[in-house]
């Protein structure tokens, strides 16, 4: 009999109804379990390794920040919840970051992540039954990347055909280069290392298969836009991309070919000479250009004025440390100021002095035409 009340007891703790399943029969002495109740207890002794069998399966697709990760997975039935787990590298082992309540809810967001890594996850399930509770198999691991930071961009040089740029790192695999052409953005270079923090844009990139482009190499004188973004690959192969970091930047000017086409086709034979003097003050004014300055700017309408005719110098003058163009004409100073901060057009300003000194002594014509030339001195007027 004692062996009776055992197994009715464990039958008793499956919640089964004692009313249908917990009764003796008196044809056996007593001594025998119903048919219902003997299956409850075999499916009691056989709960543990039932649902131990069982295994979480991680879904192939992932979303990710730069700092948290969304993993998904199948639902495991009559599970009560899931945890997830992720590897130390530092520890060697396994570690629980998160529970996950309810064994409907498939998902799960893991923050607290640095961006750029790679990480990997696992995930089991769990069933509470009676006061315990029941592990699935783990998930076969997940590997995973977060988004790398966005790339911030530096100070990039040009020259008549070609843009360098530069960025400053980040934890990543490389870059991806991608440069505006028409009203998109087409990718034009890979940079595959993640510490190259510099590219050189040529053009010739843009003859790739992939990407249409009418002209061969950049053009002088000629405005481009560009992005660079930091990816990384996890180790299954997908890759993920940062944001982008964009820069706008000028080739500079083929000046031995464009201040002829300049004056070709904006000064005419009708014009005064001042009418002249101020066309070619809009010159430096008219176009976007980083590395323009007083002393550049000042230059451009210099070479302008001597192929005009009219004598010229580019001038410093003390009292504001700033360089101009000074045109000698009419028997008057003009002294050229080339507004070149800001985006074009920009201003520009034309004063006219009766007297001019150098050192203290006046400026007479006979000195000027010995020193008309590319001639940085400083140089004092007297305003008419």
């Amino acid at each position: 009999m004692k062996t009776t009340q055992k197994l009715l007891s464990l039958a008793c703790a499956a919640t089964i109804s004692l009313s249908s399943l917990c009764m003796t029969t008196e044809a056996l002495g007593g001594e025998t379990l119903t048919s219902a109740a003997s299956s409850a207890v075999s499916s009691i002794v056989s709960l543990d390794a039932s649902f131990t069998s069982k295994k979480v399966t991680l879904k192939s697709d992932y979303t990710c920040t730069t700092s948290a990760v969304r993993l998904n997975w199948n639902k495991v039935s009559g599970a009560s919840g899931y945890r997830i787990y992720k590897y130390d590298s530092s520890a060697k082992k396994w570690v629980k970051v998160k529970t996950v309540k309810g064994g409907s809810t498939t998902t799960a967001r893991i923050t607290g992540l640095s961006a750029g890594s790679k990480y990997r996850f696992k995930v089991k399930a769990y069933k509470h039954y009676n006061g315990k509770t029941y592990w699935s198999k783990a998930s076969t691991q997940k590997y995973i990347a977060t988004k790398p930071k966005q790339v911030t961009m530096k100070a990039s040089t040009a020259t008549q055909n070609a843009i360098r740029l530069n960025w400053k790192k980040v934890k990543c695999d490389g870059y991806k280069i991608y440069q505006k052409v028409g009203n998109s953005y087409k990718i034009i270079a890979t940079v595959r290392d993640g510490d190259t923090t510099t590219y050189r844009v040529t053009g010739n990139e843009l003859l790739s298969t992939n990407v249409a482009r009418d002209a061969d190499v950049l053009e002088s004188g000629a405005k481009y836009s560009f992005k660079v973004r930091a990816y990384r690959k996890d180790t299954a192969g997908k890759v993920v991309y940062g944001k982008c970091g964009v820069k706008v930047k000028t080739t500079k000017y083929d000046m031995s070919n464009e201040l002829d086409k300049y004056i070709a086709n904006n000064i005419t034979s009708n014009m005064t000479n001042y009418e002249k003097l101020c066309k070619l003050c809009e010159f430096p004014c008219s176009f976007d250009y980083d590395d323009c300055n007083c002393i550049t700017g000042a230059i451009y309408v210099y070479n302008m004025a001597r192929k005009l005719g009219f004598s010229a110098v580019v001038a410093t003058f003390t009292s504001r440390v700033h360089s101009e163009v000074v045109v000698y004409m009419n028997g008057n100073y003009y002294v050229c100021n080339l507004g070149y901060y800001g985006n074009a057009p920009r201003d520009y300003s034309i004063k006219k002095y009766k007297t001019a000194t150098v050192d203290g002594k006046n400026v007479t014509t006979k000195f000027w035409n010995a020193c008309s030339g590319l001639t940085l001195f400083s140089l004092d007027v007297i305003e008419v």
